[in-house]
């Protein structure tokens, strides 16, 4: 996100109506693209998704499509579980909204699922300085 944009940015979220349809959208885009993203990387089709998610294909294209709006806790945990990977939802602060979507790539929507994470690698040993 270049200065001017970001700019522009910081002045819109002065108003209380914009901040709230930003965070709105900002989480029904980030949903639905991440949904598709991470299917996609795993080449299933949304049926696929659907049955590991125990929900019908319908569903599943109602939750990629950023206008839907409907996504509960529950379905998103159902998700995670499907895709073998950690939710989180959180409070944040606008400055940290503003600095997530201002770096954010394609990659960061693919979330790898448990086996393909790097916590399963032994981390590297860390070397003590004795004095």
């Amino acid at each position: 996100m270049n200065t001017s944009v970001r700019r522009n940015l910081l002045e819109k979220l002065k108003n209380k109506v914009y901040r709230d349809a930003y965070v709105d959208q900002d989480i029904r885009n980030g949903i639905a693209s991440q949904i598709r993203a991470m299917r996609e990387s795993r080449g299933w089709t949304q049926s696929e998704l659907g049955q590991r998610a125990g929900m019908a294909q319908e569903t599943i294209s109602q939750l990629e499509d950023p206008e839907y709006g409907r996504v509960t806790l529950g379905t998103l945990k159902r998700l995670a579980s499907a895709f073998d990977v950690a939710l989180t939802v959180r409070f944040a602060p606008f400055s940290g909204l503003v600095a997530r979507v201002s770096r954010l790539s394609a990659d960061d929507l693919d979330v790898p699922d448990f086996h393909n994470d790097r916590l399963t690698e032994e981390p590297p040993q860390r070397r003590i300085a004795v004095r």
